[in-house]
This record gives C-alpha cells, sequence and structure tokens, in this order.
C-alpha cells in the first residue's frame, strides 16, 4: 500500500501534515497503524474545507499602538518630538491596519504622497524611519515574523542638496 502525500513517520508513530491558512500544520495520529493516519488526514482536510478549523486572530498590533509603544522608549526629547509629528503623517496616510497587513507598497505609495505634498525627500526619510525602526522592533519581540518594510527604499538626499553658497563680498586668492 503506498502512502499519501501529508503523511510521514517519525520512529513507530505516523503524523500528518496540512496547510492552514498559509501555514503548514503537523500533527501526531498517536497511532502505529498507516490508515489511522490516512483517516486523520482525511478528515482534517475534509474540516478545513468545510470551514470547521477556524483559525486564531492575529494577535499583533495596530500599526498606531506599535508606534506609540516605540515613541514611549525615546528618551531624546527632540527626537521624540520629531517622531510623534512623523507618527500623525503616517497614520493619516497609511490608516492604522494590523501591522500584519502593510506591506512594501504601502510605503512606497506614502513617499510618492508625501512628494506631491511638497515635503522634500530628506523629510520623507525622516518620516520613515519611524516606521522602519518601530516594525524592526516588532520584529526583535517577534510580533511579526519578517518586517513589511524591507524592500523599501529610502531617498538618496545627497542628490536633492544644495550645493554650499558663498558670499560674492568674499574673495579668495
Amino acid at each position: 500500500m503506498k502512502k499519501q502525500p501529508g503523511i510521514y513517520k517519525r520512529g513507530r508513530i505516523w503524523w500528518i501534515t496540512y496547510m492552514l491558512g498559509g501555514k503548514q500544520c503537523f500533527e501526531s495520529s498517536h497511532s502505529t497503524h498507516l490508515r489511522d493516519a490516512e483517516k486523520l488526514l482525511i478528515q482534517r482536510k475534509t474540516d478545513i474545507g468545510r470551514g470547521r478549523i477556524v483559525i486564531a486572530p492575529s494577535k499583533a498590533p495596530h500599526f498606531s499602538e506599535l508606534l506609540d509603544s516605540y515613541i514611549s522608549q525615546i528618551e531624546n526629547a527632540g527626537t521624540r518630538k520629531r517622531y510623534v509629528l512623523a507618527r500623525g503623517v503616517l497614520i493619516q496616510k497609511l490608516g492604522d491596519p494590523v501591522i500584519t497587513n502593510l506591506s512594501p507598497y504601502m510605503f512606497d505609495r506614502f513617499k510618492s504622497q508625501r512628494l506631491e505634498d511638497g515635503v522634500t525627500p530628506a523629510g520623507v526619510n525622516r518620516e520613515l524611519a519611524l516606521a522602519r525602526a518601530s516594525l524592526n522592533s516588532a520584529v526583535e519581540r517577534r510580533l511579526v515574523p519578517f518586517s513589511p518594510f524591507s524592500g523599501v527604499t529610502l531617498f538618496n538626499e545627497a542628490k536633492n542638496r544644495r550645493p554650499p553658497t558663498t558670499p560674492d563680498s568674499v574673495c579668495c586668492p
């Protein structure tokens, strides 16, 4: 008898594996008989197809909660003030989704909108610095498996800087 895909043996016990909500699940059949594992796998696939197995809702925080948590840890008053302003703009433009629903595309759209609003590339980079730092801290705290900010490139500020000017009255030999 040939075993189905999704069934494997660990020691003497048969295990099954299946996909649920985009994640791979593993489950023991608690049996040394292949037929029991096959029945369990068929049962799980049927339950998933009929919606009997409910996926637990994400415990990831909303974007505003993450930003507030990160800003509260900033000691420098000037930095904290700048981040509070950036927080307002980020929430206004991106909304307040759960952080698992953020995507690099949303940040690219944010960059375009801010440039249209007349903000300099350096100013947009300062606003995005808060999002990047807070999302990196979410990865460190294991709130999300990866940062939705990864893949987003910041503006090259050197290209947009004005060259230094020298006063006309100064004469150099």
